[in-house]
Formats: structure tokens, sequence, C-alpha cells
């Protein structure tokens, strides 16, 4: 069985930051607090899509 490559914060940080528009090249400074709120507000979004597209627990259909 293979295990999952671990992952740290600075892997999470960069990733949401790329939500928010951080393009990570190889020459670019560490993401700012700008693109990382864009990111955090994005992935909120990406999650209350995601919780209203499923049906409501103990329904049919």
């Amino acid at each position: 069985m293979r295990r999952a490559p671990s992952r740290n914060l600075a892997f999470y940080v960069r990733a949401v930051a790329r939500l928010g528009g951080y393009l990570d090249r190889a020459s670019d400074p560490p993401p700012g607090t700008t693109v990382i709120w864009r990111g955090m507000t994005r992935l909120a979004d990406l999650v209350e899509g995601a919780r209203i597209s499923r049906p409501p627990a103990g329904t049919c259909g």
C-alpha cells in the first residue's frame, strides 16, 4: 500500500494562495496576505456551493 506524501503548512498556504490568484512561479516571492485572503474567500465559496448542492439528510431523491 502506497502512502501519500506528507504535506506541511507551506503547501496548504500556497494552495489557498493559488485560489486567490498567486501564480507560484519559481521566481515569485512568498504569497502575501491579499492573495491568501482572496483564496480563503474563494475556498469558502466552493465549500458553500458543495454544501448546498447536496440534498438535506433524510430526504428521498
